[in-house]
């Protein structure tokens, strides 16, 4: 991958998924997992990508997302977007998230946003890849995510996107 472009992997949990008080997945050796792409010239890096999972009414879901914000900029509106990729890694859906937000040059926020999955969805859900798709600085100008270069991660990740899912 070229150095235009940085991504981190974490883990953040397993894949066992209560859904209609079913246990689905108990035994798969797999712990689900969130990716961050950062682009070097975009106005704002990410940090900390966490997903919480609850159970209620014997389902298990997702209760929201949480991620850090750091300014390079200062800036007045974010968009990020959200894909999960299945057990193949396939896409699933998109997300896009939008925090209308005042952050100075140099200045950070913990950044919390619902994100709400029903368990029959959840329990394919594995990667979650989160990424800024525009900033709106304070001066009123607009970035714009180089969508090549989410591709050329993608591709090196082993993501694939599915044109129906968007």
């Amino acid at each position: 991958m070229s150095d235009e472009i940085k991504y981190r992997w974490k883990a953040i949990g397993p894949f066992k998924t209560l859904v209609s008080g079913i246990i689905v997945g108990e035994h798969a050796a797999l712990t689900r997992r969130c990716v961050i792409l950062n682009q070097p010239d975009c106005p704002v890096s990410l940090s900390d990508f966490d997903i919480k999972f609850a159970e209620q009414d014997g389902t298990t879901y997702s209760s929201g997302i949480e991620f850090q914000v750091f300014a390079r900029q200062g800036v007045s509106a974010i968009k990020f977007m959200l894909i999960p990729f299945d057990l193949f890694n396939s896409q699933e859906r998109a997300h896009y998230l939008v925090k209308a937000i005042s952050l100075s040059e140099g200045e950070d926020a913990e950044i919390t946003m619902p994100y709400e999955i029903p368990g029959e969805e959840l329990s394919t859900e594995f990667t979650y890849f989160l990424y800024v798709a525009r900033v709106r600085l304070q001066d009123g100008t607009i970035w714009k995510v180089g969508l090549d270069k989410v591709s050329e991660a993608l591709d090196e990740l082993g993501l694939e996107l599915n044109p129906q899912a968007a």
